[in-house]
């Protein structure tokens, strides 16, 4: 990883039409950060990453770390749910390679711990499915295991919408495989936020924010030690300008984390699911040998 000396207003000219001056932005004492949210609220909640670095260079901290070389695939997957409109959208962070193949959002692993995670939540639409072993890769065939997966993500459909916080899979550059974040710039771009706008149905009433990128996307801060915000209900003010920055009504959200986490806190993550359940209207089971545990 290099180390760039970087001007924020020549890497982002724009943010000069829409900053107040700079002796303005100079009378707001105090470290980078604070700088940051001032500048963030100036410009009513639309962030930018390139907003960071410019709260960085006007405190005197002009080195930036530079992201590795990513690339992402050619297919964009699209948000997967019934066009007659899912109570709840849940946004991941990007797809993966089972993702990329399949063209389908939450497919592989990310579909695996969806699964397991609604059915030991005892979400009556989830364990009506027969319990089995989850297929990671990005294709459906013939086989018991491979039907039944088709079969439950034909269900999910008609409660749940799946999408991404960008829509293609990211990767080293260079590698045929792996897995990196989305780099902020992409997530923030306003071809990728019209995409996710477009992807909100007027049913959906509650979503359900998993992982940082996700968070970038949705809310537009970076969420600091965002282990440490797993699976909680968004605040307030977090979903008005989540409502705000999508052009949406969602009534309850919560930030649920990286679904690879879900498994580590079980009961928590249960907890949470049952907790959507309620507000949208999900039979529960209540049997938890029924849960499929």
């Amino acid at each position: 990883m290099t180390v760039h000396v970087v001007d924020p207003l020549e890497c982002h000219p724009h943010l000069a039409l829409s900053l107040p001056s700079r002796p303005a932005i100079l009378a707001a004492k105090g470290s980078a950060a604070a700088v940051a949210r001032k500048l963030f609220f100036w410009r009513k909640h639309s962030y930018s990453p390139g907003l960071i670095l410019l709260a960085q260079a006007l405190c005197g901290a002009r080195k930036i770390r530079t992201m590795p070389h990513i690339e992402y695939h050619e297919r964009a997957v699209a948000s997967h749910g019934d066009a007659c409109g899912p109570a709840v959208l849940l946004v991941n962070e990007a797809p993966g390679p089972s993702e990329a193949a399949s063209g389908v959002p939450s497919f592989g692993q990310q579909g695996a711990n969806l699964f397991h995670a609604l059915r030991s939540a005892g979400i009556a639409w989830a364990t009506a499915s027969q319990k089995f072993v989850w297929p990671k890769d990005g294709k459906l065939d013939q086989s018991d295991r491979h039907r039944l997966k088709a079969a439950f993500l034909d269900v999910r459909a008609r409660h749940l919408t799946c999408t991404n916080s960008f829509p293609r899979w990211p990767r080293p550059s260079g590698k045929l495989m792996g897995f990196c974040a989305p780099l902020d710039a992409d997530v923030c771009a306003p071809d990728n936020l019209k995409r996710l706008r477009s992807e909100i149905a007027p049913t959906h009433r509650a979503i359900l924010v998993c992982g940082r990128s996700a968070y970038l996307a949705c809310v537009g801060t970076v969420l600091q030690a965002p282990a440490s915000r797993d699976l909680s209900a968004l605040t307030a003010p977090e979903l008005e300008i989540l409502n705000d920055r999508l052009g949406a009504r969602f009534e309850q959200g919560w930030y649920m984390g990286h679904t690879r986490r879900w498994s580590t806190h079980g009961p928590r993550t249960a907890s949470n699911l049952r907790s959507v359940a309620r507000f949208v209207g999900w039979k529960l089971v209540s049997d938890a040998a029924e849960c499929g545990r």
